[in-house]
């Protein structure tokens, strides 16, 4: 579990839920009706034969209306996206299982009935807590990172408005100018006026690249494409922007899906970077349908095929870790729904991310 999940807390705290859910239905069929039906004999072979079918049964159901309302709420998933592996906290909760579960056994056995019972309402207390706090600090960090990017989307609508002030502002002056030229029959000289325009109005110009963004419904996206263009601009990277977004939600966390978006991203940068030809084509579609997104970036330097891509550690860059790929595969993993296509040419590289829409 602590393989797959990536991180330390999440399997004790499942240990301990499901401990507490077992526990909880053994409570209701079996300590209660024996503490309550003196002189019953509930060790006889048709009585725990018919207790055991009504505990399996109370089970599965329990476990069915968990399943949904984990989809509902997105507990396990908010829980897998915390950024640390908290490895003390899941010790230390391991223990505390080992702990309660010996001694709930003690008490069954041993025990009086009220100790017992209070033994059961305090495994069933701590599996709620516990999970309740570390689900609310997982909700606290994935707001604070879609507000962070959703800041940094808005601070770079306020500078492209600011822009189109300005540049409006001069452009009737510029008009005015131009058409006096025109009017004295001056050909070269609106020719030269024309090409010193262009010029000084190049990042006027350059910034119509972010208008592809205003395609984009969602601020995190919007704010990650925002900072890859800059990337692109202080590297001089070519970069070739095609968007269409309905704005339609994915059945995805929100976090999980900037990371994927990220790695892609800078993966393709740093690539791009060390090519001599430096381009980037990025292309993404939400529809009803799908979410798609596909990087295309040169690709001439290392020839690996995409097994060893994937692998984790594995990179074809000097002083580089080699986790983003490996990262990329692993969520694609987690989702049934999550498509992640690799395909490299001898001077290509593209990645294709398709998310099925519900």
């Amino acid at each position: 579990m602590k393989r797959y999940l990536s991180n330390w807390l999440l399997p004790a705290l499942i240990l301990i839920f499901q401990y507490a859910l077992i526990v909880f239905v053994r409570l209701i069929t079996y300590y209660l009706p024996e503490y309550i039906m003196i002189g019953v004999n509930f060790n006889s072979g048709k009585t725990l034969s018919l207790l055991a079918f009504i505990q399996v049964s109370l089970l599965l159901v329990l476990s069915h209306y968990l399943v949904k309302l984990d989809k509902k709420y997105h507990v396990v998933g908010s829980l897998k996206e915390m950024p640390k592996s908290f490895f003390l906290s899941g010790i230390s909760l391991f223990i505390l299982f080992i702990i309660l579960m010996t001694l709930l056994t003690f008490f069954s056995i041993f025990g009086p009935f009220t100790l017992l019972f209070l033994q059961l309402l305090l495994i069933f207390s701590i599996a709620t807590q516990t999970i309740s706090v570390f689900t609310l600090r997982s909700k606290v960090y994935q707001k604070n990172a879609y507000l962070k990017a959703l800041k940094r989307s808005m601070k770079e609508e306020q500078e492209n408005y600011e822009l189109a002030r300005e540049y409006r502002h001069n452009f009737r002056g510029i008009l005015l100018g131009l058409n006096e030229y025109l009017t004295s029959e001056d050909l070269s000289g609106a020719k030269d006026y024309l090409l010193q325009t262009l010029a000084d109005s190049e990042d006027y110009f350059k910034e119509y690249r972010y208008k592809q963004l205003t395609e984009i419904r969602n601020a995190a996206i919007r704010g990650v494409l925002s900072d890859f263009i800059n990337h692109c601009e202080e590297d001089h990277i070519y970069l070739e922007l095609k968007i269409f977004d309905q704005g339609t939600d994915l059945p995805i966390s929100q976090i999980e899906l900037t990371r994927s978006i990220s790695i892609v991203l800078n993966n393709a940068l740093e690539a791009a970077v060390m090519e001599p030809q430096k381009y980037i084509y990025v292309e993404l579609q939400n529809t009803a349908t799908n979410w798609q997104m596909t990087v295309t970036n040169p690709s001439t330097l290392n020839q690996s095929n995409i097994t060893t891509l994937l692998q984790k550690n594995y990179s074809s860059k000097e002083n580089h870790s080699g986790l983003g790929l490996f990262q990329l595969n692993k969520i694609s993993r987690k989702y049934a729904d999550f498509s992640l296509t690799i395909d490299k040419s001898p001077d290509q590289f593209t990645v294709d991310i398709t998310i099925k829409q519900v």
